[in-house]
């Protein structure tokens, strides 16, 4: 039986995947579903194209043209990171 762990990270596996197939190549997101996944996964309001720049850019750590799996995984990591203080441990 898999584990809560092992379905996380299924989950944001599925996640990828699921937006990479939209246009392009299917291993990576383009600037369009980065909007998509951020949209609908985050519930962001990201309707700038100056915003939708700056997250693009910050995530594609290669400055390939492209978000692939590494960057992805690279930037929930440090999402994660920063959702969860000392505090958020104590409950």
């Amino acid at each position: 039986m898999p584990t809560e762990f092992y379905e996380s990270l299924l989950t944001l596996r599925r996640v990828f995947i699921k937006q990479a197939r939209a246009e392009g190549c299917k291993m990576t997101l383009t600037k369009g579903e980065l909007v998509t996944l951020l949209r609908k996964e985050l519930l962001m309001d990201v309707s700038g194209n100056a915003e939708v720049e700056k997250y693009f850019n910050a995530l594609d750590l290669d400055k390939d043209g492209v978000i692939d799996f590494m960057e992805y995984m690279s930037s929930v990591t440090a999402l994660t990171v920063l959702m969860f203080t000392p505090e958020t441990f104590e409950k």
